[in-house]
């Protein structure tokens, strides 16, 4: 902006110049003089941009802000040395856990606001919802991966977007899926029974890699789940030397898979990893290098295989409509739900072949790696917590011993299993940061923002703030979500922000509860997870909470 609006001054100096005779009335600025014009504008323009305005003008500038900041980068370079992505934003809440918002300093000394108060995320995220958008600098790291969905659009087309996709996800259709969210739990104890296959100690236990082995059941219950295909990966892992150390096994025939396009976008090593959210704020890539090259490779792959899947699918579901001979009742995955609601006459109708193709692309990166993080770090805990694996184990038992075949609505009134995930996502929120730019001068919490100011909201924030849950807000207690243990503030609707809230709440939040208990039930109550044999690392830069390195050993229940 600042750049556009200096080359547009630049030019119009210059012809005013021209006018008064500073240059041949027949001859035109010349490109140096323009370059020279240009610099002479856009350099101290910048410097007070990035030095002097956060420091002595910004109307900012008395809130409570972080000081440790590095030159030129203010507190980014701090965000990639810290030990997770939410490290310092939870640091700023217990320094300031009064304040509204918190003001921090990234990428050239721009502002960012964190909300900080209950109050603070109701407007964001509820009241004022619609007055902010995602951020430019959002939609330059993540829009090559996502297309155009349900999650980056903004005002009326966003309503109209959740209108359409509401039947796709309401509790019934949710609930069709609950065979293949079975079939596919069974999948995951058929991977431990080959990980005691091949231990190696003769004690009858094995040792897998969580996101091995989770980002192998959610991308495959995805195809099903969501496109109706199976993506048979599971089945293929196997635990050899290689897997064993946490070496990812590469294709042998070096082609092209569903997997390892996924592995490559969602789990792209260190340096992918940068590349990632240094394109928010420079152009990076352009760069000619593999990490580049595969990047976009990868993307190019799954929107071309997701097109083509949709089109025979919307042609498949629509003919037989208008033939007669569709069995609705029969769909069990949300593309196929899509397709049903497309007809004229239907909830979906004008929804075009684009805009499924940016859904399902922000279904796979919104479910996928964030329900395999979520049950990577509840193997974590199981784990570290065995008392509270005993408890949700005898739970669970009691339900079997009473009802061999219990149907899910009694899997879903388990109150330790329910306490326990909500536990979970409360400590390991899926989604580290969600970002929002206002769209016009308003007020946060009594704060006056002005348009274009970003603002990050933090689940950690309040799932960690021990004004909110207690001194022991760190620790793992399932038992404070029983009624009985609840207070005022535990209960208010943003203290709890796993799934988002307001009208841009995980609009798969149902399904992605059902697809975790249906899982929980099957693995607790025939294995036990004995210990951690390596300790998680965050993977950060990252969107997610995604626990690398975990490897968990796990025997059969006698």
């Amino acid at each position: 902006m600042d750049a556009t609006f200096c080359a547009g001054l630049a030019t119009l100096s210059a012809f005013t110049l021209r006018s008064v005779g500073a240059y041949d009335v027949n001859g035109w600025p010349s490109v140096s003089h323009l370059l020279a014009l240009f610099t002479a504008l856009y350099l101290p323009l910048k410097y007070y941009r990035i030095f002097f305005y956060p420091w002595y003008l910004s109307p900012l500038r008395h809130l409570p802000t972080p000081t440790n900041n590095f030159l030129f980068f203010g507190q980014a370079i701090n965000f990639v040395r810290a030990s997770s992505p939410v490290e310092l934003y939870v640091k700023w809440m217990r320094e300031w856990p009064d304040a509204p918002v918190i003001r921090y300093l990234t990428f050239g000394n721009t502002e960012v606001l964190v909300a900080n108060s209950l109050e603070s995320f109701r407007e964001l995220l509820q009241t004022k919802c619609y007055e902010f958008c995602k951020p430019d600098r959002w939609h330059r790291i993540v829009g090559e991966i996502i297309g155009k969905g349900v999650i980056n659009m903004e005002g009326d087309e966003h309503r109209a977007a959740r209108r359409m996709l509401t039947g796709t996800f309401n509790v019934p259709n949710s609930r069709k899926l609950i065979p293949v969210f079975q079939a596919k739990a069974k999948e995951v104890s058929a991977l431990f029974e080959r990980a005691i296959a091949g231990g190696n100690d003769g004690d009858g236990t094995g040792v897998f890699t969580a996101l091995d082995a989770f980002q192998s059941f959610t991308l495959d219950t995805f195809g099903v789940v969501n496109l109706g295909v199976e993506l048979n990966h599971l089945r293929s892992i196997t635990f050899d030397d290689d897997k064993i150390e946490g070496k990812k096994v590469k294709e042998k025939d070096g082609g092209w898979t569903f997997h390892k396009a996924y592995e490559i976008i969602f789990a792209p090593g260190p340096l992918g990893g940068m590349l990632m959210f240094a394109n928010g704020f420079v152009p990076v890539r352009w760069l000619p290098i593999k990490e580049n090259k595969d990047f976009a490779d990868a993307c190019a792959f799954l929107k071309a295989t997701l097109k083509q899947l949709i089109s025979e699918r919307i042609q498949t579901v629509h003919t037989a409509i208008r033939e007669g001979t569709y069995e609705k009742e029969k769909s069990r995955d949300l593309l196929t739900f899509i397709c049903e609601e497309m007809v004229p006459g239907g909830p979906a109708e004008g929804l075009t072949e684009y805009h499924v193709l940016g859904h399902m692309l922000q279904f796979m990166a919104a479910g996928g790696d964030t329900s395999a993080n979520t049950l990577s770090w509840s193997a974590y805990i199981l784990s570290k917590h065995q008392h509270i694996q005993d408890k949700l184990r005898a739970e669970i038992q009691a339900l079997y011993t009473n009802d061999p075949t219990p149907a899910y609505s009694s899997i879903d009134a388990l109150p330790y299993l329910d306490a326990f995930i909500k536990e979970i996502l409360r400590l390991y929120s899926p989604a580290a940061t969600i970002h929002r730019q206002a769209t016009k001068d308003l007020t946060i919490d009594g704060v006056l923002v002005t348009e274009g100011t970003v603002v990050d909201v933090v689940g950690a924030v309040t799932h960690l703030n021990p004004l909110i849950w207690g001194e022991d807000a760190d620790m793992v207690r399932p038992e404070r979500w029983f009624p009985e243990n609840t207070t005022a503030k535990m209960q208010n609707l943003h203290a709890f922000q796993a799934f988002s809230n307001g009208p841009r709440i995980c609009i798969g939040k149902v399904a992605a509860m059902i697809e975790l208990k249906t899982l929980f039930v099957e693995i607790v109550l025939r294995y036990r997870f004995i210990k951690v044999e390596t300790e998680p690392v965050f993977e950060n830069p990252s969107l997610v909470l995604k626990p690398t390195r975990l490897r968990v050993r796990v025997r059969r229940v006698n």
